[in-house]
């Protein structure tokens, strides 16, 4: 689930993601660390994922908790 960088408090759920667009990273959003981010042009939820780029972000968590 995305929650909207306008909308982020601090804190997020395990399942939920920081989703921001491109200014929005450029403009402070860089230095939120410790929380997955999504980041997209225009801070719309991203409109395909490939199954591919989700084994991979998995592969990178499992490196990361090694």
């Amino acid at each position: 689930m995305y929650i909207k960088y306008k909308d982020f408090k601090g804190m997020l759920q395990e399942d939920e993601m920081l989703l921001m667009s491109h200014d929005e990273f450029i403009n402070g959003g860089k230095d939120i660390t410790g929380v997955p981010v999504a980041i997209t042009p225009d801070g719309d939820e991203p409109k395909e994922v490939l199954e591919m780029e989700i084994k991979e972000v998995e592969n990178d968590k499992t490196r990361i908790k090694d």
